[in-house]
């Protein structure tokens, strides 16, 4: 058995043994079940940097940055 949330936000990361980033509790999960924290245990954090813009970090590396905004249009988009 090993921990896994597929998608997680928080500004609570923790570093596995290969120096990439998952969720804090999916860190903690997996050295309870006395497994290796991987990034596959945690594909995609969510790490808020304000009230209105997140860092999306993809199995492990901070990939962009995503301002609400920008997700508001896309969704605005898909509607027409």
């Amino acid at each position: 058995m090993a921990p896994f949330k597929a998608q997680n936000m928080s500004n609570q990361a923790a570093g596995t043994p290969d120096s990439l980033e998952i969720g804090r509790a999916q860190y903690l999960q997996a050295i309870a079940a006395r497994v290796i924290p991987q990034t596959r245990m945690n594909p995609v954090l969510l790490k808020p940097t304000s009230d209105t813009s997140s860092q999306v970090i993809v199995m492990g590396r901070g990939a962009f940055a995503h301002l609400l905004g920008a997700w508001m249009c896309l969704a605005d988009d898909e509607k027409k």
